[in-house]
């Protein structure tokens, strides 16, 4: 009796014999216009060139599907995809490597975390040691994909006998104006900032200068990804580097014909600038 997963892998192994390209990959990268994606894209895309593998970039779901289906890649580099019918769709055709992605129920291919948890707590608990109290979250991001990063920092607040503040009907601010109103409104309402990433730091840090509010004597601001060093900013250092490398590696036993399935965990490290 054939199961989901050896079904998937006598699929996986057909598509690997019928590759038009063995030398071209697929890249999917969301937002080209972050510095994050632009950054990692450009590692892989070196990453691949140094070994004459040529990387087709496209940030949009038709657009690469279309890629896909005229010209079959060897493989699909899909980045932060949480949108698993377009995952399905892709998988009918070709393989996936997988980095920080949501991979539906019977999907074999591997899949890159990122671990977020290591640094938050970290950062987390040395505001607290520093006398800091009243957190905040500011991201665009909906509700339900923001765990990946500031759940780690909510768990150690309940540790603390804690609680973020914020909107009433959300758990974090979606706006740099709505946040920095809260924060102006009476001295000391926030005084940690998480952001979704760096870019979003650093506009929040403009926006509290020109509100009289001081980084980090009046608020620490966080970011994340490390895409933008600028003094006084802490955030999450991701090493674009090691994930290039390793998604190549994972790409070279795919075209060799092994199943590979499972996650590849890398690891971040917090930055504290405070000068």
């Amino acid at each position: 009796m054939k199961t989901k997963d050896s079904e998937s892998c006598s699929k996986y192994l057909q598509r690997v014999k019928r590759r038009k390209y063995p030398a071209l990959v697929s890249l999917f990268v969301p937002n080209l216009d972050n510095p994050y994606f632009g950054g990692l894209t450009e590692k892989i895309t070196r990453r691949f060139n140094r070994d004459n593998v040529h990387v087709s970039i496209s940030g949009m779901l038709n657009k690469n599907i279309e890629i896909v289906k005229m010209f079959s890649p060897s493989a699909t580099i899909m980045v932060c995809q949480m949108d698993t019918d377009f995952i399905n769709q892709v998988a009918v055709e070709d393989n996936i490597i997988g980095i920080n992605c949501a991979f539906p129920e019977g999907i074999v291919f591997p899949n890159i975390e990122i671990d977020f948890r290591s640094s938050y707590l970290k950062i987390a608990a040395r505001a607290i040691s520093m006398g800091r109290s009243k957190f905040a979250f500011l991201t665009h991001m909906p509700e339900e994909s923001q765990d990946d990063k500031f759940s780690h920092v909510r768990e150690v607040l309940e540790k603390n006998g804690l609680h973020p503040v914020g909107p009433k009907d959300r758990r974090s601010f979606s706006d740099i104006k709505s946040f920095v109103s809260f924060s102006s409104s009476r001295k000391k309402n926030v005084d940690i900032a998480f952001c979704e990433d760096d870019p979003t730091a650093v506009k929040l840090l403009a926006e509290l200068a020109m509100n009289g509010l001081k980084v980090p004597e009046d608020i620490i601001v966080v970011g994340c990804d490390n895409t933008i060093p600028v003094s006084r900013l802490w955030t999450v250092d991701i090493d674009l580097e090691e994930i290039a490398e390793v998604t190549f590696q994972l790409y070279r036993e795919l075209i060799s014909h092994h199943i590979i399935t499972g996650k590849t965990i890398i690891m971040t490290k917090p930055v504290f600038r405070n000068g």
